[in-house]
């Protein structure tokens, strides 16, 4: 009997290792659009490309747009958790499908106190809305009042959508909905783009310059960067990652990782009209110094450019006391290659591949001296391979 009772709990015990449970979790990998930490709110890009916003236990204090994130499904394939840097999971309290963001500019709060229904001013994709919205869902919206909340508009039109207040305050229906009037200045913008942007990989920074803008106003520009890729569009301007801002037409981003590549992103917002630019993408990757230190009183050169056939001839002035010059070639910001040339050999030749075609190549010089302790500050040439050259 003994003998026949182990055997019956051996088989019950394989059967559940080998049999998968229907109620087994699942994961799948995301890719964090943007986050606020104040408010534990995420937006995710999932594997058939939705966007969703998740709404999350504040533990999850690791979450960054550098690196992906893990959700934990459950049987009805709804995310239940999140599981961040492989030793980060927290619970999920709220989630639903994302469309963007509206500004609550006004609050109207109806003299009964019977009527779930209350009337709201919203601005949404420039157009500032009147709305009927469930007061009982979304009682709390009165402390969003000029804050942005999130929307999600099945059938991209605001009657029927649903407003969900930040931090898991309360979801609610939009039941009506009135446009007012745009707000968009159509005569005064920021103009399409940034133009003559130019930039310079340096040790541990990366340094950038542009021409101001002909448009008339006063402009503060932008400057955001991640380790990856990133859709603009996805973003409001002040949520762009690491975002910088200056007055100046040139910036230096500082306490980069030497070797690695970087997306930068440059844009310029109108101060008046609030309107922004569209975003530049550039790529760049801060060099190091291979141990020398800047030579405090360094003699700077040109670096001169003349084509020969087909390759492009860069030389410079000798130098006295120098042991090599180091050579980096940069295409579209990325460093192409590296040479240590000889103290006699003043001049180098890029051959022109159809790869470097259209594209900002880039060619920096420093002069490593005699002395251990330094080395020569170096200038570097800018140029754009065209195929009349």
């Amino acid at each position: 009997m003994k003998t026949i009772c182990r055997l019956l709990a051996f088989s019950l015990i394989l059967s559940t290792l080998i049999m998968p449970s229907a109620y087994a979790d699942s994961s799948e990998r995301a890719k964090v659009i943007k986050f606020d930490k104040d408010q534990s709110d995420l937006i995710v890009e999932r594997q058939n490309g939705e966007q969703w916003l998740i709404q999350h236990s504040p533990l999850c204090n690791s979450i960054t747009t550098e690196f992906p994130i893990t959700l934990i499904l459950d049987s009805r394939d709804e995310i239940t958790y999140l599981k961040v840097n492989f030793n980060e999971k927290c619970r999920v309290f709220n989630t639903s499908l994302y469309s963007g963001r509206a500004e609550i500019t006004r609050v109207i709060r109806s003299e009964n106190p019977l009527v779930d229904n209350h009337q709201a001013e919203i601005i949404w994709s420039n157009i500032k809305y009147f709305i009927h919205y469930d007061s009982s869902k979304c009682r709390f919206l009165k402390d969003f009042l000029d804050e942005p909340v999130y929307m999600y508009l099945p059938e991209d039109k605001l009657e029927g959508s649903s407003m969900i207040l930040p931090g898991n305050r309360g979801q609610c229906e939009v039941d009506f909905a009135k446009p007012l009037y745009s707000t968009k200045k159509e005569e005064e913008k920021a103009p399409d783009r940034l133009n003559g942007i130019d930039h310079q990989a340096q040790n541990n920074q990366v340094y950038f310059y542009w021409e101001r803008p002909d448009a008339a106003g006063r402009f503060l520009y932008l400057i955001s960067y991640s380790r990856y890729p990133i859709n603009s569009d996805n973003y409001d301007y002040w949520e762009m990652p690491n975002l910088k801002r200056t007055l100046k037409n040139s910036y230096t981003v500082e306490l980069l990782k030497n070797d690695r590549l970087y997306y930068f992103y440059l844009a310029a917002l109108n101060g008046e009209t609030k309107q922004v630019s569209d975003w530049t993408e550039i790529q760049a990757v801060p060099v190091g110094v291979e141990g020398f230190k800047n030579n405090p009183d360094p003699e700077q050169f040109e670096i001169e450019i003349e084509d020969a056939g087909n390759n492009f001839r860069l030389y410079w002035p000798a130098k006295d006391n120098v042991r090599r010059y180091k050579l980096q070639f940069y295409v579209n910001g990325k460093l192409e290659l590296l040479r240590l040339l000889k103290s006699a050999e003043n001049e180098f030749l890029i051959p022109k591949k159809p790869e470097y075609l259209n594209k900002r190549l880039r060619l920096t010089v420093r002069i490593i001296q005699e002395e251990a302790h330094g080395f020569g500050l170096y200038d570097g040439h800018f140029w754009v391979y065209r195929e009349e050259e």
